[in-house]
């Protein structure tokens, strides 16, 4: 996908996969805390994400680290950071943006934004930095579209279709639910994560992804 352009049908499934993003965000939310609509603070959120971000960039250092020294990139891992980026991104749009943020749009006015917005990342194969960059960037954008642009740029940087991107954020979506139902929300749960199972690693093992987490590395860090 860094090679080639979202195809009609990968905009069809993208549609779907930010309605169930937010479908499973907003139950998510509810397990952490009912009344998050009320008590979260969307600027607090979006700073949530930016952290996320910040981690992300820190598992590919090749990519942007120009002083000092440098670790290897782990792809494996900043997908995870990006599906952390996701989960906080989506629960800023639902505070900003009500329950079902897509009703805020027209059908065609989204199928032209998402058109549009892709066809700006051009038919070449982007840098690596470029699409941390939109990344930045996109965060802290309060729009319902920017959150599609979002996920477009995510399939872009990590080289997944659409519906694999929801299965990465489906699978850490249920890892946060475990956590937020033991309390996740204010204790320590670290025994937890140490338990749980990768999304990289899932998805590899279930057949999503056909590179193993070395492969990966390897053909993510052939784009500067």
């Amino acid at each position: 996908m860094r090679n080639q352009l979202l195809n009609n049908s990968d905009r069809l499934v993208l549609m779907s996969v930010v309605q169930e993003i937010f479908k499973a965000q907003d139950t998510l939310n509810d397990v952490y805390n009912v009344n998050w609509r009320t008590e979260y603070n969307s600027q607090s959120v979006d700073f949530a994400a930016n952290g996320e971000f910040i981690e992300l960039l820190e598992e590919v250092q090749p990519h942007w680290k120009f002083y000092g020294s440098v670790k290897p990139s782990n792809w494996g891992k900043a997908l995870e950071e990006f599906i952390d980026v996701v989960h906080f991104k989506a629960c800023s749009v639902l505070l900003k943006h009500g329950q079902n943020p897509l009703h805020t749009l027209h059908r065609t006015d989204v199928d032209s934004m998402i058109r549009v917005f892709d066809n700006s990342l051009s038919s070449n194969v982007p840098e690596t930095k470029d699409l941390l960059s939109m990344v930045g960037k996109l965060i802290f954008d309060d729009r319902v579209q920017s959150f599609q642009n979002l996920l477009v740029v995510g399939c872009r940087l990590f080289d997944i279709s659409p519906d694999h991107l929801l299965v990465a954020y489906l699978h850490k979506n249920r890892k946060n639910t475990i956590r937020a139902s033991n309390g996740a929300a204010s204790v320590d749960v670290d025994h937890i994560k140490h338990s749980e199972l990768g999304t990289f690693e899932y998805m590899y093992q279930h057949g999503f992804l056909a590179d193993n987490s070395e492969e990966y590395n390897e053909r993510m860090s052939a784009y500067d």
